[in-house]
């Protein structure tokens, strides 16, 4: 009885962060990739000008009004950029503040995730504990883990063997998290996505 009674907790946590993803998910989708671009450019010194970037970004580091980005992060905003026109991205920067959820997290994050326009759900992840990393490296600073029971939201794409927990939730906690694993998540008791 009690296993019925996890499993349909599970089914329904499952069920919630669906429909909390389902409105709008190109603008969504839209907004990560806007933030992830522009982390970029805010980790080399870019003087945010919009009210949504000055907003977001802390411009009291900032050093060139010129969009620069080092030459290992050049292969990642030409690929944001390339999703965004895909989805002909328009977002809106005269307002102040952005609908990304976790920002506080996600900026955070030494490496931004590029975000894709699908998602899956590993409901009741049954695999072993995995740490969850501020970037796709195993000297990156751990900031969470997925554990057994968990529910993992995927989102985003995955690089060089790492994959990005877009959300981890736990049955009866409202708190969740996210960050770069070198597991996979196979091992699900279901699957939705």
């Amino acid at each position: 009885m009690l296993r019925c009674a996890s499993i349909s907790s599970r089914a329904a946590l499952a069920l919630s962060l669906i429909f909390a993803a389902a409105p709008a998910m190109a603008s969504a989708v839209c907004e990560d990739l806007w933030f992830a671009r522009n982390a970029a450019f805010d980790a080399e010194g870019y003087c945010f000008r919009s009210p949504l970037g000055q907003a977001t970004f802390d411009n009291s580091d900032c050093s060139s009004s010129v969009p620069r980005v080092a030459a290992d992060m050049r292969d990642f905003v030409t690929r944001v950029q390339d999703r965004e026109a895909a989805l002909s991205c328009a977002v809106n920067t005269n307002r102040r503040t952005i609908d990304l959820p976790m920002l506080e997290r996600r900026q955070a994050l030494s490496k931004q995730p590029l975000a894709t326009a699908t998602e899956s759900l590993c409901i009741g992840y049954i695999g072993p504990s995995l740490d969850l990393r501020a970037a796709p490296d195993v000297n990156a600073a751990v900031i969470g883990s997925i554990q057994p029971g968990d529910s993992v939201l995927i989102a985003h794409d995955g690089i060089r063997g790492w994959n990005f927990a877009s959300e981890v939730k736990r049955v009866g906690e409202d708190q969740t998290s996210l960050g770069w694993h070198s597991g996979e998540l196979e091992l699900c008791e279901a699957r939705a996505g």
